[in-house]
């Protein structure tokens, strides 16, 4: 996807960049659509306890917020690898849009993180992976909800 080459470009941040990206995070939804290229925000990070740290930190500061690491099946590439750590904001499902990187748990109780690619009546949704030819075939309900993806932090 074209939309992940801007999404995804991330450069070595500093410690002030890093308290920049915490203010941002912290800061409250706004009622608007956001515009798909600002779905996601990333952050490259030194080594792997830098990027938890980070994760975490930000995590603290957005309501409902959980910190999740990105498995290394390959779904979500170019964009989330197994070197990413990602921070989800909890949302009511009427603010899930189409293009939204989510995560999640199945039904058998595997936390996933995959993108939007349907919206199936109020509260559903289908999901695919960036890197998956095909959607999955299971779809998710609020109940199974995790948050959307806000931040990812890379290292």
């Amino acid at each position: 996807m074209i939309l992940l080459a801007a999404t995804c470009a991330g450069a070595d941040i500093t410690e002030a960049q890093r308290d920049r990206a915490a203010t941002l995070a912290a800061r409250e939804p706004s009622d608007k659509p956001r515009p798909a290229s600002k779905t996601l925000r990333m952050f490259k990070c030194d080594s792997e306890l830098d990027a938890l740290a980070a994760a975490t930190v930000n995590a603290e500061r957005l309501p409902g917020g959980t910190v999740a690491r990105v498995a290394a099946t390959g779904s979500m590439l170019p964009c989330l690898d197994e070197k990413t750590f990602v921070v989800a904001r909890s949302v009511y499902a009427h603010e899930v849009q189409l293009g939204d990187v989510l995560v999640f748990n199945r039904q058998n109780g595997d936390t996933v993180i995959h993108r939007v690619v349907e919206r199936i009546g109020k509260k559903r949704w289908r999901m695919k992976g960036d890197n998956n030819d095909v959607p999955d075939i299971e779809t998710i309900g609020k109940s199974q909800l995790v948050g959307r993806v806000e931040l990812a932090f890379r290292y």
